[in-house]
C-alpha cells in the first residue's frame, strides 16, 4: 500500500512542480478542453491494447487546467463469458507554449474502473498516469496532439480493451488527440 500511495503522491505533485518555474503566456491564450484520445497502449509481456476516451478539461489559471478524463466503455472476452468496465476519474494538467502553432502540455490522472460481468464478482479498480503531449494548433478550436503515456495498475486487474491486465503492470502507451477548444 505505501508504494501505491508513493506513487500516487509523485504523479500529481510532478506538474505542480514546474508550474513557477515558468511566466508569459496569458490566460486568454489557453481555453477550455474538450479531448478525445485513442492510445495504442504496451503492457506485460507487450500485450497491444487500444484505448479510446473521451475527456474535459476546465482552464483555471495560465498555465494549468482541472477536469475528469478517461471516460470511456470496455469490454473483455473471457473464458467464462464478458466482462465489461466503465471507467472515468479526475485529471490534472500543466501547459506551456512553444510557439504560436505548438504547445506542450504534461497530464495526471487517476481513473476508477468499475468491472462486472463474465460470471466474475463485481470489482473496482484504479491505475493513475501520466502523459506528456505536443499540440498542433490548425485552428483556434481544434488542435491534433502527439500523446506518450504511462500508466500503474494499482489495484488486483485492470479491464483495457480487449484483455485485462494483471496489478503492479506498468503500460506505455502511444496515442492521437483530437482536441477541440472553447
Amino acid at each position: 500500500m505505501k508504494r501505491h500511495l508513493f506513487l500516487l503522491i509523485a504523479l500529481f505533485s510532478f506538474p505542480l512542480a514546474g508550474i513557477t518555474q515558468v511566466s508569459g503566456n496569458t490566460s486568454d491564450e489557453w481555453s477550455n478542453i474538450l479531448a478525445a484520445d485513442v492510445n495504442l497502449a504496451f503492457g506485460p509481456s507487450s500485450t497491444a491494447t487500444w484505448d479510446p476516451s473521451v475527456g474535459f478539461r476546465m482552464q483555471v489559471s495560465d498555465h494549468f487546467r482541472v477536469g475528469i478524463g478517461d471516460v470511456s466503455f470496455g469490454s473483455a472476452d473471457l473464458l467464462s463469458g464478458t466482462r465489461y468496465a466503465i471507467m472515468g476519474g479526475p485529471v490534472v494538467e500543466y501547459l506551456a507554449s512553444i510557439s504560436d502553432d505548438l504547445s506542450y502540455s504534461i497530464l495526471a490522472g487517476l481513473p476508477f474502473q468499475n468491472r462486472w460481468g463474465a460470471g466474475i464478482p463485481h470489482s473496482f479498480g484504479t491505475a493513475p498516469y501520466g502523459s506528456a503531449s505536443v499540440d498542433y494548433y490548425f485552428s483556434s478550436v481544434f488542435s491534433l496532439a502527439g500523446i506518450l503515456r504511462i500508466q500503474y495498475i494499482a489495484t488486483e486487474a485492470y479491464l483495457r480493451t480487449p484483455r485485462i491486465l494483471p496489478s503492479s503492470a506498468l503500460i506505455a502507451a502511444f496515442g492521437l488527440g483530437f482536441h477541440f477548444y472553447f
